[in-house]
């Protein structure tokens, strides 16, 4: 009996180890994080940063094997742009043909190249981290106060009326602050 108890607690803690692999930039003005899920073949990528004429991108879709170690990400589920007044835009941009790039150097990823994504046109992102370094887990504290619960629930998969919920009362709270 001791052996099935056992059993059952190895088998739930590893059924509870993250099926995800993170690959992160920092630098004083920029958090980016590439997310892997090791079961699906889904790839989430988040920013802030200055450089981005938005507050928050996420940008989601289906990862795809080029070669060995190049990794395309392309059937994007969607986009999600919060601007500077934490206003949600979400576009969606599901034509195949269209991949964003990486190549995979050891515990490193290195942006290639971006090719057609109509969304990333329309909301002027042309800029990704050249190199992210493989991290354990997502350092959500990298994303400004305003917008970090937004982020975790986009992550938990909430809704558009959560979210747009969520950035309407941080909204609410600045303004009643000022």
């Amino acid at each position: 009996m001791k052996k099935i108890f056992l059993l059952i607690i190895v088998i739930s803690f590893l059924s509870c180890k993250s099926h995800k692999v993170f690959y992160a930039y920092e630098d004083k003005n920029t958090y980016a994080v590439l997310e892997m899920s090791t079961k699906k073949s889904e790839v989430t990528y988040k920013a802030v940063s200055h450089r981005y004429p938005n507050k928050f991108i996420r940008i989601s879709g289906l990862k795809s094997l080029i070669r060995e170690d190049y990794i395309g990400i392309s059937y994007f589920n969607d986009l999600a742009v919060i601007d500077y007044n934490l206003e949600l835009t979400p576009c969606i941009d599901i034509d195949g043909g269209k991949a964003l790039i990486y190549i995979l150097e050891g515990d490193k990823i290195t942006f290639k190249e971006s090719k057609n994504i109509e969304c990333l046109k329309n909301y002027k992102i042309e800029w990704f981290p050249q190199t992210m370094t493989k991290v354990d887990k997502i350092n959500y504290s990298k994303f400004p106060e305003e917008i970090r619960e937004t982020a975790i629930a986009l992550d938990k998969g909430g809704t558009v009326e959560k979210i747009e919920k969520l950035l309407q009362k941080k909204s609410d709270s600045i303004k009643a602050n000022k």
